[in-house]
């Protein structure tokens, strides 16, 4: 049975809107995504490993400045059981949880890898007024409003 691209309408937006500018994506191995599955004690949802594979250690590309790259989502899951506490954030989690995306120590971004292929994400950032995470969506549309995001930002 051949495997769903979920990151489809992410490559193609990068293709036509970013790749010019950014160039084709860094990703990591298999044998990397396993051996971080390996670290963490759990696999990841398949979304997310198309990410990795396709952008995971693209520190020099489109989402440059953020947290978002394999070797940095064990530090950001430690970081975010301090922040969410620091910020008085009650959010349930599981053991099973990547904490995928930190933005300069004042936001982040996470799911839970038990919420299927293409997990719906938990949003929380201090310049919110409201003292709780939000819903963010799956994923992809999370990563996809992240990419569209860096094209308007290259656009000024």
């Amino acid at each position: 049975m051949p495997s769903i691209d979920y990151l489809n309408e992410c490559r193609n937006f990068y293709a036509r809107v970013l790749q010019p500018q950014f160039d084709v994506p860094l990703g990591i191995s298999e044998a990397a995504v396993k051996e971080l599955e390996r670290e963490l004690g759990f696999a990841l949802p398949e979304s997310y490993r198309q990410f990795l594979l396709w952008m995971g250690n693209d520190k020099q590309g489109a989402l440059r400045g953020s947290e978002w790259f394999a070797d940095e989502i064990v530090f950001n899951n430690e970081f975010l059981d301090e922040f969410l506490s620091d910020n008085g954030i009650a959010e349930t989690t599981s053991d099973r949880r990547v904490c995928f995306f930190v933005h300069q120590g004042y936001m982040a971004a996470w799911f839970d890898c038990l919420d299927g292929s293409d997990p719906i994400c938990r949003f929380y950032s201090e310049a919110n007024s409201e003292p709780f995470a939000i819903d963010a969506g799956p994923f992809t549309s999370f990563l996809l409003k992240e990419l569209q995001g860096v094209a308007d930002a290259v656009k000024t």
